[in-house]
């Protein structure tokens, strides 16, 4: 039997690890998620050198957005959280993944899950909505 594998893509705060849990509480599915592989302190920026992974905040026509930039530790750490998804998949496993996708990582993503049943999905949020969940909880 192929292996399902929904993969939730879309900015931090958008609700994909909401809709993971709540879908895998309701199904026979395994998650996976981003959040996961990122150490905290990597993922709020601190002061380690360009390593892993940074995040800066730039205003863009006077509104606020998010540059996510990976060092050369945060690029093998996450393409190995894709490996392993396909090799979980690979035993058989139903998946739902949670993802913020960069650069040409969804095209890794399509060659390595290739041979099972893909479902691609976009979360998305209001910017006000995402913002007010990463300012109350200091994301």
């Amino acid at each position: 039997m192929t292996a399902k594998i929904v993969l939730l893509n879309g900015v931090g705060s958008a609700g994909k690890s909401s809709i993971a849990k709540d879908a895998n509480d309701h199904s026979r599915t395994l998650p996976a998620c981003a959040d996961g592989c990122v150490p905290g302190d990597a993922a709020r920026g601190a002061a380690e050198p360009y390593e892993r992974l940074r995040l800066r905040t730039l205003l863009q026509d006077g509104k606020p957005s998010v540059v996510i930039k990976a060092g050369p530790v945060g690029r093998r750490t996450m393409q190995g959280m894709r490996h392993a998804v396909a090799a979980m998949a690979g035993q058989g496993n139903n998946l739902i993944v949670d993802d913020v996708l960069c650069d040409d990582e969804m095209s890794e993503y399509l060659s390595l899950l290739s041979g099972f049943e893909l479902y691609l999905v976009g979360v998305f949020a209001p910017l006000e909505c995402a913002g007010r969940i990463q300012q109350e909880f200091r994301l």
